[in-house]
């Protein structure tokens, strides 16, 4: 899937754990405690240190395709690895894009245990095929000395990386829809590479939809995506269709006019399009990530959703989507905690600790997020209770 804007969730109860395929629980515990092979013990410190006693750890930084949640989630990682005292902070634009962030790392020294070299960057752009260029090949036949982990974004990157056959180089994968079906890893429970990790927030689309539904009780849920395997996995449709047979409400679904490549002169023209023929049809509609809901394109859809009085809820509440006018969609404190969790992954994987013995499972319970405004254009009447449980308020 192809998407720079668009696109990354709620309320009550909501465990926010990745979107790998099922829940349940994983046979590790949510903090690590595996022991590495030197004895140490990868829940005894998170202070920084030294490769080798005196140099800097090298880190690679791989991405799918520009994509503002992608190079959310690396800052976010940035600051816990600040935050832990490996690097100094660094701020950067709200619009920045990863290789803004690059650049802006290599333009002084940040820290004195870890860097992260513009020679070791690379962006698919949305085209696996680019695994053959030179300056990724590069990358992957390094040696362990040379770069000490790959961070990879998305779920083309890390699937591309998973799959080489005897891989060394560690590798942690984040912002990944579903790391099982897309067939990234064996399960929540292993990655079944030694060399990889990725961070897993179970079921918390099936917890949006039920969060959305008990909210609004609607009859017919309208979602539009492409109907692709990565259009189907970046939408959650399983998720979806799981909850529907739960709570007994129909899925409409919308796949016509819409364009799986980002970019695409036709991908916001389409979405509308789309929308368009798509509201008549429902009762509410869940906002999955699509090439054509962009930055750019939010007010048009929003000027759609609002001409029908249609609820809406952001899967990934991007861009401020929800200060912006849709209903609902979750806090920007999740973020944070997954740089946090990530952070403590690769002081640990440079600890010489084996991703794959690392918990997948990421926890995190958010608050919800609310425009009033909106709610009062399209005569929702929002409970005390949600109001109560809000973290973030936007229209008052």
């Amino acid at each position: 899937m192809r998407r720079t804007t668009v696109f990354s969730t709620v309320l009550m109860l909501l465990v926010l754990l990745s979107a790998c395929d099922r829940p349940g629980a994983s046979r590790h515990s949510p903090k690590p405690t595996i022991v590495a092979s030197n004895g140490y013990d990868v829940k005894e410190s998170f202070e920084p240190f030294f490769k080798f006693g005196s140099g800097r750890f090298h880190v690679a930084v791989v991405q799918s395709g520009e994509y503002l949640p992608y190079t959310r989630a690396f800052v976010a990682i940035l600051t816990g690895l600040s935050d832990q005292g490996w690097m100094a902070p660094i701020t950067v634009p709200d619009d920045a894009e990863m290789a803004d962030v690059i650049r802006e790392l290599n333009s002084k020294k940040y820290s004195d245990y870890i860097d992260f070299p513009a020679s070791l960057y690379f962006d698919f752009e949305w085209e696996v095929q680019r695994s053959a260029r030179p300056e990724f090949q590069r990358i992957i036949g390094a040696s362990t000395n040379e770069i000490d982990l790959i961070i990879s974004f998305g779920t083309d990157a890390t699937r591309v990386l998973s799959k080489i056959d005897g891989f060394r180089i560690p590798v942690l994968g984040d912002s990944i829809s579903n790391g099982v079906t897309a067939g990234i890893i064996d399960s929540i429970e292993d990655s079944g590479k030694d060399f990889l990790t990725i961070r897993c927030n179970v079921g918390v689309y099936r917890e949006q939809v039920r969060l959305f539904h008990d909210l609004i009780n609607f009859k017919r849920l309208g979602v539009l995506y492409t109907d692709t395997a990565s259009g189907r996995s970046y939408a959650a449709v399983d998720d979806i269709e799981a909850v529907a047979a739960e709570r007994g409400f129909e899925v409409v679904r919308m796949s016509k006019y819409l364009h799986e490549e980002e970019g695409h002169p036709e991908a916001e023209s389409g979405y509308l399009r789309a929308l368009k023929e798509l509201c008549p049809q429902v009762d509410a509609v869940y906002l999955t990530i699509q090439a054509g809901f962009t930055d750019e394109n939010l007010p048009r859809v929003l000027a759609v959703l609002a001409a029908y009085k249609l609820p809406s809820f952001a899967m990934a509440n991007v861009w401020r989507y929800v200060e912006r006018g849709v209903l609902f969609g979750v806090s920007e404190t999740e973020m944070e905690s997954a740089g946090v969790y990530n952070a403590q992954k690769i002081v640990n994987i440079l600890k010489g600790i084996k991703p794959r013995s690392l918990n997948q499972v990421f926890q995190h319970i958010p608050r919800v997020a609310i425009n009033l405004k909106t709610a009062e254009d399209i005569g929702y009447a929002v409970p005390e209770s949600v109001l109560n449980r809000a973290d973030e308020i936007y229209g008052r």
